[in-house]
């Protein structure tokens, strides 16, 4: 078997398993699970969102839109395509804007369709009343009040939707090792 098969099979198995191991991490620890947890263990999971979500804006900034700006400047001089315009940036922009405003209008869809107002409604209004019935944050504090949030509530559909988009992020990351020419890449 050639080489370049090899690092691509040793790269398939090798994300696989990663992937599952710390797929599995939070569904098998019932650390993870405890929704009643300390501010110990709060102050824990909201440090770990907050790496994983400066590991996104990373690769973002530092991989990503590099890789992208590099690719089609290249890709408009072998059109000999010459503008003052930024053309890049307007079309990464125009791609951002895109997925907000399909986002805003599928929540407003759903929203309109008849969703549980207690759903939409915001915990906190602007002048500090709300209008489903809760507190504001000062009142809770001050009368003994508590707030009861189920975590596991997640509906069949959600829990699909996210098991899907993971299944196609794997597809097409796959794809992307599965296309390299070369075993450096």
């Amino acid at each position: 078997m050639e080489y370049l098969l090899q690092v691509k099979i040793g790269a398939l198995i090798g994300l696989l398993l990663l992937t599952l191991l710390f797929g599995f991490i939070p569904a098998k620890v019932k650390w993870f699970r405890d929704t009643n947890g300390t501010e110990a263990h709060r102050a824990v999971l909201s440090l770990i969102s907050c790496f994983a979500g400066g590991v996104f804006l990373a690769a973002c900034l530092l991989d990503i839109i590099p890789d992208y700006l590099s690719d089609i400047s290249a890709e408009m001089d072998a059109q000999k395509l010459e503008t003052s315009f930024p053309l890049p940036e307007f079309i990464m922009a125009a791609g951002f804007f895109t997925v907000l405003i399909l986002e805003k209008m599928v929540l407003s869809f759903r929203q309109s369709r008849g969703a549980h107002h207690g759903e939409r409604a915001p915990l906190l209004s602007e002048n500090g009343h709300s209008h489903s019935g809760a507190a504001t944050a000062a009142d809770l504090e001050g009368s003994g009040h508590h707030v009861h949030v189920d975590f596991q509530a997640h509906s069949p559909f959600r829990s699909f939707m996210l098991f899907l988009s993971l299944s196609l992020h794997s597809v097409f990351e796959g794809l992307a090792i599965g296309l390299q020419s070369t075993d450096s890449k």
